[in-house]
């Protein structure tokens, strides 16, 4: 069991931040990339324990995945391999995603994960792709899961949940369905994969009302991954929550369905300037917070919730030191992440000396409210173990964060980016 304490910052610092790149995209690369027509390219991808596991699975399937230091290139096998297990450990992007390329290929393929990936849901996957054709059983729509795929067919299918995992898997498994495929509903969350189909030559039809695909294979990908918003989240609160730094944090992806929180922080009266921006297949910059006297909203827009999911651990950090009350609801979907979100977040803060009070689908948070410090437990979550790194940095007392290295699955070098923070 790893741990470490982050103490108070005492004194002022100047720092220009490179956060990881974006995660979410560098598996959709890596994914699309083994059933493409050609050899592709990814450039500055993600190398964590998540996009490991996605790495392993399309060696799996039977391409090639060179790797350079800021390079990798993979070459799509000339047949997949059709009977394997694979482990996905604790990612569950790999596990829902990549279900839907293993459903359109004819094969038997089992799933597993470990202990935390084991008890989060698969059923808004299974449902979809069993309509389609697959043959998947699991106990309980929970892993290990098995899928017996292939000879899938195009369905119109009603989204109920705004969830870019769940439309990836569909339009993995549509790519090589017979007839095509619409999605309609819930489909306004993440849209990396709807940008990455149709920058390689998938036939796709975007609205706002559907997203309808034509069986077809990308012919190749040429991919530069910028920074993962949701990395760069826990550094843009720092900017505005403390005094104590001046940040720049570098070349982040600012894709307005990533940006959620950007819209709250700007109701909020957050200070925080956009340089260099250029659009390349997903719009980036540099972002510059600026420490901000925060007034927490009385509520929380839900239509936003999907573009900033992985960011509300952060956010209630930040709302803790804003003025006045704020009542964030629509939050079930935080009680299926890594851990409960929810509960972990309120025992967490309770440790540390912040009241938040827990409802059945989110929180009441008041503000502003002093951080003591103390223990606090990541639960073996990457997106706690940050926002508790974070407070550990404007506490009293400062924080020790037990099973710290959770974060290895997303923000691998973290902690040595903190730790730069009093050299």
């Amino acid at each position: 069991m790893s741990e470490i304490f982050i103490p108070p910052l005492k004194k002022r610092i100047k720092k220009e931040i490179n956060v990881p790149s974006d995660k979410s995209i560098t598996h959709r690369a890596l994914l699309l990339s083994s059933i493409s027509k050609g050899k592709s390219q990814i450039f500055n991808p993600l190398i964590s324990e998540d996009t490991k596991r996605t790495i392993n699975l399309v060696k799996e399937l039977g391409a090639k995945v060179d790797i350079d230091a800021n390079k990798w290139v993979v070459t799509p096998p000339k047949s997949f391999n059709f009977d394997f297990d694979f482990y996905s450990g604790n990612s569950g992007t790999t596990t829902r995603i990549s279900s839907g390329l293993l459903a359109s290929i004819d094969g038997h393929f089992t799933i597993l994960g470990d202990a935390s990936l084991s008890q989060r849901p698969m059923k808004r996957i299974i449902e979809p792709l069993s309509e389609m054709g697959a043959k998947i059983s699991c106990e309980n729509y929970k892993l290990p899961m098995t899928i017996i795929g292939g000879n899938l067919r195009g369905i119109d299918y009603w989204l109920k949940i705004p969830s870019a995992q769940v439309k990836s898997s569909i339009m993995f498994a549509a790519l090589r369905a017979t007839g095509k495929t619409t999605i309609r509903g819930a489909i306004n969350s993440r849209n990396h994969t709807e940008i990455m189909f149709k920058n390689s030559g998938v036939d796709i039809e975007i609205n706002d009302n559907y997203i309808e695909i034509t069986p077809s294979l990308p012919t190749s990908l040429n991919y530069r991954i910028p920074g993962d918003f949701s990395s760069a989240a826990y550094f843009i609160a720092m900017g505005l929550i403390s005094k104590k730094v001046d940040l720049i944090i570098k070349s982040v992806n600012l894709n307005k369905t990533r940006t959620g929180m950007f819209q709250v922080l700007e109701k909020m009266n957050a200070k925080f300037e956009i340089k260099n921006f250029k659009n390349d297949i997903e719009p980036i910059g540099d972002i510059v917070p600026v420490f901000s006297n925060m007034i927490n909203l009385k509520n929380i827009d839900e239509n936003l919730i999907p573009f900033m999911i992985d960011e509300i651990p952060i956010l209630v950090l930040i709302q803790s030191q804003s003025e006045g009350r704020v009542i964030f609801k629509n939050l079930s979907e935080l009680r299926r992440k890594e851990t409960d979100r929810i509960n972990a977040l309120v025992q967490n803060f309770e440790k540390i000396g912040v009241k938040i009070e827990e409802l059945n689908d989110g929180f009441i948070v008041e503000g502003p409210q002093e951080i003591k410090g103390g223990e606090i437990n990541s639960f073996n979550d990457h997106r706690i173990s940050m926002t508790f790194a974070i407070a550990g940095l404007i506490s009293k007392e400062g924080i020790k964060i037990k099973n710290s290295n959770c974060v290895d699955v997303s923000f691998p070098n973290f902690f040595e980016i903190i730790k730069g923070f009093f050299s």
